[in-house]
């Protein structure tokens, strides 16, 4: 009870105002709440045994897939030093199991890392994926929504990209008949720069016929030029089942194997796209660019061959750099069987058809592919071939 202005005021409770009672009962609440999280700080989470023995099954399969990694994939990225990066992920794993938070990691770290481990499984043959004990509960609703909103934005590119030091080939070499990876990386970058000069001179050189033929021999002897300083295991025409010291040097390295195949195929794929600036001029005067013609046809025949011949399941040769190279192979020579010139139309739809059943083989994997093989087989109705 107050005086307001020479007036008794009485103080009313409202409906919803808690009684004495009440607050005191809540401030007790609060209390017992507060003593049972303290009591709780500290203590590790309890999990039962299934759980537990889960973790550290997917723990040993997280450990496995670097050693996939430096064994199969490093001589492709060329980007982590072994084994400086292994022990970084031994100490990585050790911190989870001792109750490392992620948000606590490095993140500049932690996205090499887990791209490493994204790698690996893409790479895996299927059985060997499968069998890795590692958690499936994501939905591919929530894994679209992580990957399909990241912003895409073109690249740009220009000369100064292309002027810088090329990978050096360490001194002394490796020791024990071991070779390093990097002789690949530089045949890579130094070709590169030959493709970029050699689509920069055809925009902006002159348009004239005889400016365009000088490109493109070039261009030709520039990738013939860096072919020659390959050591003798990346010569795409070495042969490891009759060198026998290419033999040993696969069997420590695998990748080896590996490099001179994607190398091989990335040359035969330039080739013929370089060749192939000629094609109208072939088509309309047979003889006198009758070079260029046999140049393109052959590289094309020759992949789509090597890729049929090569002795790797479909799930380990998903990229769609492959699947491009085969496509782009399949559709020239199909254009070949469609010009009046060409008399050798059987042997073209027989390597034509060998690509069809390359992309095939990794469509369930590769959508480049699967959309590659629907196009071309529509293209093959059309032309009625």
């Amino acid at each position: 009870m107050v005086l307001i202005r020479g007036q008794v005021t009485t103080w009313q409770d409202g409906p919803e105002t808690p009684t004495y009672q009440e607050l005191k009962e809540e401030n007790h609440r609060l209390r017992r709440e507060i003593m049972a999280l303290k009591s709780r700080e500290g203590r590790q989470p309890t999990i039962n045994l299934a759980q537990a023995q889960q973790f550290e099954n997917s723990l040993d399969d997280v450990e496995y897939t670097p050693d996939f990694d430096r064994t199969w994939n490093s001589w492709v990225h060329y980007a982590l030093e072994y084994p400086q990066f292994k022990d970084e992920c031994d100490y990585f794993v050790g911190s989870l199991e001792k109750g490392l938070a992620l948000d606590k990691a490095d993140v500049s770290w932690l996205a090499l890392y887990f791209s490493v481990l994204s790698t690996a499984l893409l790479m895996m043959e299927d059985n060997e994926a499968q069998s890795l004990q590692l958690p499936n509960d994501l939905p591919m609703e929530q894994v679209s929504r992580n990957w399909l909103n990241l912003t895409h934005q073109s690249p740009v590119i220009d000369e100064s990209d292309f002027k810088v030091p090329l990978p050096s080939i360490p001194h002394p070499a490796p020791q024990g008949g071991l070779v390093d990876p990097v002789h690949y990386h530089i045949f890579m970058a130094r070709t590169s720069q030959v493709i970029y000069k050699f689509r920069i001179s055809l925009k902006y050189g002159s348009k004239s016929l005889n400016n365009v033929v000088d490109i493109v021999k070039a261009t030709d002897e520039g990738l013939a030029s860096i072919i020659d300083t390959l050591p003798g295991h990346l010569q795409p025409e070495s042969d490891a089942v009759t060198n026998t010291e290419i033999q040993a040097l696969e069997a420590t390295q695998p990748w080896i194997k590996w490099q001179r195949y994607d190398l091989t195929l990335v040359l035969l794929h330039l080739r013929m796209h370089i060749n192939r600036v000629l094609q109208n001029q072939w088509l309309s005067s047979p003889e006198e660019y009758h070079w260029a013609r046999t140049v393109s046809v052959t590289s094309a025949m020759s992949l789509i061959w090597i890729n049929r011949s090569w002795d790797q399941p479909a799930s380990t040769r998903k990229q769609w750099a492959l699947s491009y190279h085969i496509y782009s192979s399949a559709m020239f020579l199909l254009r070949e069987c469609q010009s009046a010139s060409s008399k050798d139309n059987r042997e073209y739809l027989e390597a034509i058809e060998a690509g069809l059943i390359l992309l095939d083989a990794v469509e369930s994997y590769n959508l480049l592919a699967r959309h590659a093989a629907r196009v071309l087989r529509q293209s093959i109705n059309e032309a009625g071939t």
